[in-house]
């Protein structure tokens, strides 16, 4: 099969892999298990302005916190997005890892039901 050219990225979901110097440093699906933990970020976080948006993805990238709001709202969705947007991709989730956090399967019983 063809390798695929990697065009571009969002840079605020971009995984650090993705954003390093080296443009043919190679990668994997986990690119999409740290963007999905930025957009969990989001959705719990329910921004205001641009700039509490830039100040909570730049604290989760570079200090790795999460806001005690968000915290303290959601402390299961806070650990997913820690884990998701682990800087190392081998120790990210997997999407199958995911579907089995408790998480997940407590948000099925209730969809299921």
């Amino acid at each position: 099969l063809p390798t695929k050219d990697i065009k571009g990225y969002t840079p605020s979901y971009a995984a650090p892999e993705q954003t390093k110097s080296n443009k043919y440093k190679t990668y994997n699906e986990k690119v999409d298990i740290y963007a999905a933990g930025i957009t969990l970020l989001e959705m719990c976080a329910c921004f205001g302005t641009e700039m509490e948006r830039y100040y909570a993805l730049n604290d989760l990238r570079n200090k790795r916190i999460v806001s005690d709001k968000i915290n303290n709202n959601y402390p299961e969705e806070t650990k997913l997005i820690i884990m998701m947007t682990r800087e190392n991709y081998n120790d990210r989730p997997s999407a199958e890892e995911l579907l089995k956090c408790d998480v997940f399967v407590e948000l099925g019983k209730i969809v299921n039901n």
